[in-house]
């Protein structure tokens, strides 16, 4: 099954070239750079030598390195203008600092476009996936917490899969230490109608397993990951508090990976969520080569923490405590 797996797996490569990290951080592109260090809503994301820039977890600028032109592309997603006139015609194109101040200075204006389209059209689970990346990457509370999260939708790597979250566990204890940091694939779900149907909590746990057992396409993981991982804190855009002793950050080879299930809003009187974890025994993720943790959020935020993270025994006792709970005190058992 590996083997035939193997032959339709896509190396994951997410890093930008030195020209386009020359001119992020001094060269044409800076003003949009520090637009987004300012403003915590927007979350930069590296792609294979282009950016995404997320608002709300859609995507209000795709950027592109246009080198025969000697000019970056930049698109917006008309779908987000319905009825709106933009402020500027896209695609923009930028070859000068002073068309990207144009296009910082009207952000503003795109994000409401995207709100209005977003007060229509619900994406729950996208939005509240960017929040937990602005808790644990810039927030003020960031450099305490545990995880750092480098990528969001990832899709390509083995057919028919998607990955939410691609993330770094580094124990804020532990900024001070050199080769410290595990990979982490953290899969979210929001609300009750997101844990079945064929994206549901079952499936992702079987691509899941799927990638870790393919070889060659994780250690291609792992590899990206951590370069993505260091161009982002040389971008400026991980809060945390630097060491004198730590250079480029580093994975700990021998660290068994994690996969965490972060579950927000469901219903503790679901029979969906009930039924999952009954299901999952401690056999078979013990087989998969990740170590498999549920978060369960510390005290109502995002703030990711390893203390804060249950094995499946603790999540199935706290499942099925709230769910007799909910039971007891007349909840609809067919939520």
């Amino acid at each position: 099954m590996v083997q035939n797996l193997e032959k339709d797996v896509t190396a994951y490569k997410r890093i930008l070239s030195d020209c386009f990290m020359k001119d992020l951080k001094s060269g044409v592109l800076k003003p949009l750079l520090e637009r987004v260090r300012e403003d915590e809503t927007l979350m930069l994301a590296i792609r294979d030598d282009y950016i995404n820039i997320y608002y709300r977890g859609g995507n209000i600028f795709e950027i592109r390195r246009r080198p025969h032109l000697g000019q970056y592309e930049v698109r917006f997603d008309q779908k987000y203008a319905k009825g709106l006139a933009l402020p500027l015609i896209f695609p923009f194109r930028i070859e000068r600092g002073a068309e990207a101040r144009d296009l910082a200075v009207v952000v503003p204006e795109l994000k409401y476009a995207m709100d209005r389209y977003f007060a229509k059209t619900r994406k729950s689970e996208r939005e509240f996936q960017q929040l937990a990346v602005r808790e644990n990457n810039r927030s003020p509370i960031a450099n305490e917490t545990d995880y750092f999260i480098v990528d969001i939708e990832i899709e390509g790597l083995i057919p028919n899969a998607r990955y939410d979250m691609l993330a770094v566990r580094w124990l804020s204890h532990h900024h001070g230490k050199q080769g410290v940091l595990v990979p982490v694939l953290i899969e979210m779900k929001y609300g009750i109608k997101a844990l079945g149907g064929k994206a549901g909590l079952e499936k992702h746990l079987k691509d899941a397993y799927s990638l870790r057992r393919c070889e060659k396409i994780w250690s291609s993981v792992v590899t990206g990951l951590e370069g993505q991982l260091n161009q982002l804190d040389d971008l400026g855009l991980l809060t945390f508090n630097r060491s004198s002793k730590v250079g480029r950050l580093e994975f700990d080879k021998g660290a068994t990976p994690e996969l965490i299930f972060l579950l927000a809003n469901y219903n503790p009187a679901s029979q969906q969520l009930k039924r999952f974890v009954e299901k999952i025994d401690k056999p078979d993720f013990e087989r998969s080569g990740f170590n498999l943790l549920f978060f369960a959020s510390c005290f109502a935020g995002y703030g990711m923490h390893y203390e804060s993270m249950g094995s499946l025994t603790d999540f199935k006792r706290e499942v099925l405590r709230l769910f007799e709970l909910a039971q007891t005190r007349g909840r609809d058992p067919h939520a």
